[in-house]
C-alpha cells in the first residue's frame, strides 16, 4: 500500500498496482486506475488532481465529478466542502454543485460548512453558507484583502504597514471556525456570522477572541 489517509468515515488510498482507492463505510471503490498528483480528504468527499491533471472530486453519492481540465493548486477540504481557485476564480463545491464565489479572488477561509472571502471585483468580504452568498462587511477593519484571515488551525496572512494603521496596536481581525465566523469591522465593532445571519456582539474594541463550532 503506497499511500493512505482518512477523515472521518472516509479514507483513500493508492495500491500495489498503482490504482486509486476510496474506502467509505466499509466499502472499498476503484476511483482512478491511474495514481493521482495529489489528494486530499474531507468527511464527505475527496478531491484530487488525477494523473492527467484534471481537477476532479469524488463523493459516493455523486461518483467521480470531473471540476476543471487543469490542475487546482490551492484547494482544501472539509467536512462538507471543497474551496478551490482556477487562475484568479474562486469556488466552492457541496452536495455534488460548485458554485463560483468570486472571479477575482484570493484571500479565503475555509470552515466546515462556511467560506469567508474577499471579492476583489466587488471589493467586500462576502461569506457562503449553505448554497448561498451573504455580504459581510463592504469595509471591514482591514481596509483591504491583506486583513488577518485565521482558521482553526490558525492559517494567516498579514499586511507589514497595516500595524501602523490600527490604534491602541489593536488588532483587526476576522476567524473561521467548523460553521461560525467572528471578526471586527471598520467602526471596531465585534460581529459575528453564524447560519446566514449576522450578530453584533459587541459595539467597542474587543481584547480577543476564539471561535470553535456553534
Amino acid at each position: 500500500m503506497a499511500a493512505y489517509d482518512a477523515h472521518a468515515q472516509m479514507a483513500a488510498y493508492t495500491n500495489l498496482q498503482r490504482q486509486f482507492i476510496s474506502f467509505d463505510d466499509g466499502v472499498t471503490r476503484q476511483i482512478e486506475y491511474l495514481l493521482p498528483l495529489n489528494y486530499a480528504v474531507g468527511r464527505k468527499a475527496i478531491a484530487y488532481n488525477d494523473n492527467a491533471s484534471n481537477f476532479k472530486v469524488y463523493s459516493p453519492f455523486a461518483g467521480v465529478q470531473k471540476l476543471n481540465s487543469a490542475p487546482a493548486y490551492n484547494y482544501k477540504v472539509t467536512d462538507n466542502l471543497i474551496t478551490y481557485t482556477i487562475a484568479s476564480n474562486l469556488l466552492v463545491w457541496e452536495k455534488g454543485e460548485k458554485t463560483l464565489l468570486s472571479k477575482n479572488s484570493d484571500h479565503f477561509a475555509t470552515g466546515d460548512s462556511v467560506v469567508l472571502f474577499f471579492d476583489k471585483v466587488r471589493n467586500i468580504y462576502n461569506a457562503y453558507y449553505n448554497g448561498n452568498i451573504h455580504e459581510i462587511e463592504s469595509f471591514l477593519a482591514g481596509n483591504s484583502s491583506e486583513m488577518i484571515f485565521e482558521e482553526e488551525p490558525a492559517v494567516q496572512f498579514s499586511s507589514a504597514d497595516y500595524h501602523a494603521k490600527i490604534a491602541n496596536s489593536q488588532l483587526a481581525t476576522s476567524k473561521v471556525g467548523d460553521n461560525i465566523i467572528a471578526y471586527v469591522n471598520f467602526a471596531n465593532q465585534f460581529k459575528m456570522f453564524y447560519r446566514g445571519h449576522i450578530s453584533q456582539l459587541e459595539d467597542y474594541k474587543v481584547r480577543d477572541f476564539e471561535v470553535g463550532r456553534n
